[in-house]
């Protein structure tokens, strides 16, 4: 009788789990405020430049440079309709569109510092998302249909979610999962191409670049995204009676990527506006990156989707480039080799 009662008592605590299901599902009408704050601070750590062997470093004496810059990115998200995971209609409004970067520099006695801001013209709009099965992707339209560019559409992304970090089954406390470094994409660029622009940047012409960069950058992302980002469910917690699970996660990235085709195109176009101009061979353009970083991912249990991110790490960033450049029959070969090296932090809230 007691062996009975005893098994009736310990089965339910031997059977008690705390597996979760990490899942994207806000009812359908929810609106959320989502704010992305990218941060980065870089110093000239080496530079180096050589012409036909001799190095030229010297003359120009101690250089030193730094960079910090800010972007941040405010939107609001209505999930008029909602189909397996993922919106099926979305209405996004960019509150706030904005972009800060401050440049020091000093060589040969002389310094400047720059301080420069661009914003976007999707500032106030608000855009709709509508999933087209039969192209398995998303159509978009402004809300108002005789507002804005249509152009700046195309290079809007839909997943603002951080639905790339999902494990894609149940975890319980303790379980690691890794995600493809290609999927952070939609983190380090949210919304997509969002159109930055300015004063300064729209007083160029990057008409003739456009469609060249947007498959050449989309290639070096590939390459230089080489690593892992892994994810280990920390803990359950409860926020004013939200229930959230909370994510350790670790990035580690070490790619380098040829961009010789991509610096050759973009050569020949300068070229071509040229009544006269050098004829340039490129040898060698390699660009490393490589980032070392922690941070933390917590997800909204009850409501069903993300609730913040916050990552930061040490970032260097480099290019080795060489050149034969030759012009009314005299030519010569450059090479030039470049690192900075600094720390990138972004965090992510979701109201």
């Amino acid at each position: 009788m007691l062996r009975p009662l005893l098994t009736a008592a310990v089965l339910p605590l031997l059977t008690t789990t705390t597996a979760v299901q990490l899942a994207f599902a806000p009812a359908e009408g929810k609106e959320l405020t989502k704010t992305f704050t990218t941060t980065s601070d870089l110093m000239l750590q080496d530079l180096s430049l050589t012409a036909d062997g001799q190095d030229l470093t010297e003359l120009f004496g101690a250089i030193e440079a730094s960079l910090e810059s800010e972007n941040v990115v405010v939107v609001t998200d209505v999930y008029a309709a909602m189909d397996d995971g993922r919106p099926k209609r979305l209405e996004r409004t960019f509150d706030s569109l904005s972009a800060t970067t401050s440049i020091s520099a000093s060589a040969a006695g002389e310094g400047s510092d720059d301080t420069s801001e661009i914003d976007s013209p999707l500032e106030g709009e608000t855009v709709v998302f509508t999933w087209n099965p039969e192209l398995s992707e998303y159509d978009v339209r402004y809300a108002d249909d005789s507002a804005g560019d249509e152009a700046l559409l195309a290079g809007l992304s839909e997943d603002m979610d951080l639905r790339a970090f999902l494990p894609g089954r149940e975890i319980e406390v303790g379980d690691s999962w890794e995600i493809e470094l290609e999927q952070l994409g939609s983190t380090l660029m949210p919304g997509g191409n969002l159109g930055w622009g300015g004063d300064e940047v729209d007083s160029m012409d990057f008409d003739a670049f456009a469609e060249m960069f947007e498959d050449g950058f989309a290639g070096l992302a590939d390459d230089l995204l080489h690593g892992t980002c892994t994810l280990t469910f920390a803990s359950l917690s409860d926020v004013e009676g939200i229930k959230i699970a909370n994510m350790d996660l670790t990035i580690e990235i070490d790619g380098t990527a040829d961009m010789s085709q991509l610096l050759t195109e973009s050569i020949e176009e300068i070229v071509e506006q040229q009544d006269v101009a050098p004829d340039i061979t490129v040898q060698r353009a390699d660009v490393f990156l490589e980032f070392s970083g922690e941070g933390k991912l917590a997800w909204n249990l009850t409501a069903g989707h993300a609730h913040s991110l916050y990552v930061t790490g040490d970032l260097v960033v480099g290019c080795e480039i060489a050149v034969d450049a030759e012009m009314d029959g005299q030519g010569g070969s450059i090479e030039a080799l470049g690192e900075v090296v600094g720390t990138f932090t972004e965090s992510v809230t979701v109201e």
